[in-house]
């Protein structure tokens, strides 16, 4: 038995009704299993050792000689044998027993000169010997040795010839991707691949954003789709390079040096690499008049702080104040003064009773003028204003000061009386009938406030939605919501307890319906409890004459306007 293995094609190109592979022959032998060779590179030369063939001459007639170069390519046509299972050669008269390598089952295969000498549903194939010999034999025509499932690859079942059998993404009809690869097997790589002039981001800012994908040497590249010029000097990306403004295109522009535009750094200017240059004057801070540092501040850490010295005594009120390089006209360095109208007031100044801190130590006339009037804790304001210094001259603390409390009196001299006490809100006392409505009032420990309203007083609870007894609960005592019916018959309506209307109980909230003329319908239409009366229902009757008389009683007809004898005669 053969065993017939196809070789792969060192070019893409597939011509109808050729098959290139390689035959191993067991010549029935008792070997087991025959040499397979596994070709490289589409070549059909073995590196593997394996046994002669037979030539196609030997083969059609079943003898091997050594003469098959000149040998005549007869085809026995009267063999019937083609195509037929074979278990070994001796099954296939004038041919052999071959099997695929993908096969489950071995045919009988003769040489062949074409189509012609081949059963249905088989092709006359070009077939490739163990060495430079090669035969041509019939094999089925659906026969597509295809490694990857791609439906492409070697025999006339293929849909054609497969230049990579090993993937499935690449045959004549795969679509070109752009990965340095040949997908469609046309010999070309990235030829107008799949993925090219596709909408991308380039990656660059503002115009230049937007792309579209190229294709090159194998790589994916995203390359702008905004109009390329030369670089001018205005704020964008003309030559889409991912630069704005290089080249020198913005040498002596203004700029803002360290990103700032205070100061002297306003009026920097760009060099010819486009870097913003220092301006003259720029560095550390010096008392100038001039922003050196660039930073919003003029002169700040260099300067010095001068307080106005109005009295001419040596020391300034902290209160007025310049800061400059150097003194002005009546300014000092010193903030000591606590009068600066007065010069017999400063820190060396002798106390003397003249309603001035002469000596600047927070205190009036201290020691000098008991009781006189004198401003508490230096304020003029509330109880505060009514204080005397005492014997020691000191003033000393007023009657009722102390934190605010809510008396009607300014407590803490702030100039405010019973802040912080929400006086005069709006506010109520009791609850339902008992509620009055008033406004707070100072409590009359001062501590507080509380609501100036006095409650009512209560009644008993009636029905009628109001906490008559002001104990917070409405109605409580009266079972309202409950189930309950009004009416019988066709007149029943469902409902729930409500307060009667004098409020004294409570009664059913539904009302009932209004009745019609009695039916005999099994309904008590006219609502006065009695069902059907009227009709003399179950009365003995009856229905025929003579043997076909029928004993019934009467029952509702059909309608209900009337009864009838339930007898069938």
């Amino acid at each position: 038995m053969h065993i017939v293995e196809p070789v792969r094609a060192a070019t893409c190109a597939f011509t109808t009704a050729i098959l290139v592979v390689t035959l191993a022959i067991g010549c029935n032998s008792d070997v087991g299993n025959s040499n397979r060779i596994a070709p490289e590179d589409g070549l059909t030369d073995s590196v593997e050792t394996q046994p002669d063939l037979p030539s196609f001459e030997d083969a059609r007639d079943g003898r091997v000689t050594d003469d098959t170069d000149d040998a005549a390519e007869t085809v026995d046509r009267e063999d019937t044998s083609q195509g037929q299972p074979c278990e070994d050669d001796s099954d296939c008269p004038g041919g052999e027993c071959v099997t695929l390598v993908d096969g489950d089952s071995a045919f009988c295969s003769n040489p062949c000169a074409d189509d012609s000498d081949c059963p249905e549903g088989f092709e006359c194939l070009l077939l490739a010997d163990s060495g430079d010999d090669a035969v041509q034999r019939c094999v089925p025509s659906d026969l597509c040795i295809d490694a990857d499932g791609d439906a492409f690859g070697v025999g006339p079942g293929c849909r054609g010839r497969d230049c990579d059998d090993s993937s499935a993404d690449i045959n004549p009809a795969a679509d070109e991707v752009c990965d340095g690869v040949d997908q469609d097997c046309d010999e070309r790589v990235d030829e107008n691949p799949l993925d090219e002039r596709r909408p991308c981001n380039s990656g660059f800012a503002g115009r230049c954003d937007s792309g579209t994908t190229v294709c090159n040497e194998g790589l994916l590249n995203c390359e702008p789709t905004a109009e390329v010029s030369v670089e001018l000097c205005d704020g964008v990306d003309n030559n889409c390079d991912g630069g704005v403004d290089e080249s020198g295109v913005c040498a002596g522009e203004p700029c803002c040096f360290t990103d700032s535009c205070i100061g002297i750094c306003a009026s920097a200017q760009l060099d010819d690499s486009g870097e913003c240059t220092a301006p003259d004057g720029w560095g550390e801070e010096i008392c100038d008049g001039v922003d050196n540092d660039c930073d919003g501040e003029v002169d700040e850490g260099v300067t010095s702080t001068w307080w106005r010295d109005g009295d001419e005594d040596g020391y300034g009120d902290a209160s007025v104040f310049v800061i400059s390089c150097s003194a002005p006209v009546q300014y000092v360095d010193n903030a000591d003064d606590c009068d600066d109208r007065a010069g017999s007031a400063s820190p060396v100044g002798v106390e003397v009773c003249d309603e001035l801190d002469n000596d600047c130590d927070g205190e009036t006339d201290e020691r000098v003028c008991a009781g006189l009037p004198c401003c508490w804790n230096e304020v003029c304001e509330g109880v505060c204003a009514e204080a005397l210094t005492s014997d020691s001259g000191l003033c000393a603390e007023p009657p009722g000061f102390g934190d605010e409390r809510c008396d009607g009196l300014d407590n803490d001299c702030d100039g405010a009386t019973d802040e912080g006490f929400a006086l005069g809100a709006p506010c109520n006392e009791g609850v339902g009938a008992c509620l009055v409505a008033g406004v707070t009032v100072c409590a009359a420990d001062g501590s507080e406030v509380v609501c100036g309203a006095v409650a009512g007083t209560g009644s008993a609870e009636r029905c009628d939605g109001v906490d008559n007894d002001c104990d917070g609960s409405v109605d409580e005592g009266f079972a309202l919501g409950a189930p309950c019916n009004e009416g019988v018959g066709a007149c029943l309506e469902s409902g729930v307890t409500v307060c009667a209307a004098d409020g004294s109980e409570v009664v059913c909230g539904a009302v009932a319906g209004t009745g019609s003329a009695e039916r005999c319908d099994g309904v008590d239409n006219d609502c006065d409890g009695a069902t059907d009366e009227g009709f003399d229902l179950g009365a003995a009757c009856s229905d025929g004459v003579g043997a076909c008389r029928r004993a019934g009683v009467l029952v509702c007809a059909a309608g209900g306007a009337s009864a009838s004898c339930d007898a069938v005669a």
